[in-house]
């Protein structure tokens, strides 16, 4: 499918597990698809404040099993139904997402997505070594490292990429994941502290020196370390990265083709 416009990714949430910072991180990415990122538990009441249309959502990617990540997904999925939706939606992440999944909504809502009730749900599970085809998308993963597997996700739609890393630290892997993205939104919990599962400001500056990642917006921040976040982040990143707001809009734009010499 040819794309005519740039797609656009909206900030549903910017907030980490305590929401001290708004809702959970969640990312709505429009393109030829609409895809959203990750679904925690004040997320529902955000995405149906962006789009009252149930049925346009195609899929949904949960970067891992953490509560803040996937257990607003119950409810996103059943204020769908009850919106009347009737277009299958597929649930995409890391191996063995489609068993914790199934077990995550029948547990929220005991037997409210059986067939002869709800709209159809796909489960669909992706490695990193392989990557995934839907309309004229390419997904691809790779893990960070983080306390329970995580499966960051890289989105390229023509000449657009976008990746979001879910929780935890850049691994060889998720770099080479993030590389030449248009790009990246990445998890920064803290300002300097270290951590073995989240990322501070300064690990995140091998994203623009190692990956060559055109910009990167930083969510899942500590509340009481925003401002500090924000400054050093200014100080260290520059003006390719920024702390994103809860409903804040981007346009993605690709990097420029560079020139011949002599052109």
């Amino acid at each position: 499918m040819t794309l005519t416009v740039a797609p656009r990714l909206h900030f549903l949430g910017v907030g980490d597990a305590t929401c001290g910072d708004g809702p959970n991180v969640s990312v709505l990415y429009t393109g030829n698809l609409k895809l959203l990122v990750d679904c925690g538990p004040t997320v529902p009441q955000a995405f149906f404040r962006v789009l009252s249309d149930t049925n346009v959502l195609d899929a949904i990617w949960i970067t891992h099993q953490h509560a803040d990540h996937c257990f607003g997904l119950p409810t996103l999925l059943l204020g769908m139904r009850l919106a009347g939706r009737t277009k299958p939606l597929e649930l995409l992440g890391g191996s063995g997402s489609a068993t914790f999944l199934r077990q995550l909504l029948e547990l929220g809502y005991p037997g409210s997505f059986r067939s002869r009730k709800c709209f159809p749900i796909a489960f669909t599970e992706l490695t990193p070594e392989n990557s995934l085809e839907r309309a004229g998308l390419r997904l691809t993963t790779a893990r960070p490292r983080h306390r329970v597997t995580c499966h960051a996700i890289r989105v390229d739609e023509g000449p657009y990429s976008v990746c979001v890393s879910g929780d935890g630290k850049i691994t060889a892997e998720t770099l080479a994941l993030y590389r030449d993205a248009d790009l990246v939104v990445h998890e920064c919990e803290w300002a300097t502290r270290t951590s073995d599962e989240h990322s501070n400001v300064g690990d995140l500056r091998s994203l623009l020196d190692g990956a060559h990642a055109s910009r990167v917006a930083l969510v899942h921040c500590n509340a009481f370390e925003r401002d500090e976040i924000a400054e050093l982040a200014n100080h260290l990143l520059g003006g390719r990265a920024w702390l994103a707001r809860a409903g804040e809009v981007t346009t993605i734009k690709p990097k420029p083709t560079p020139r011949m010499p002599g052109a």
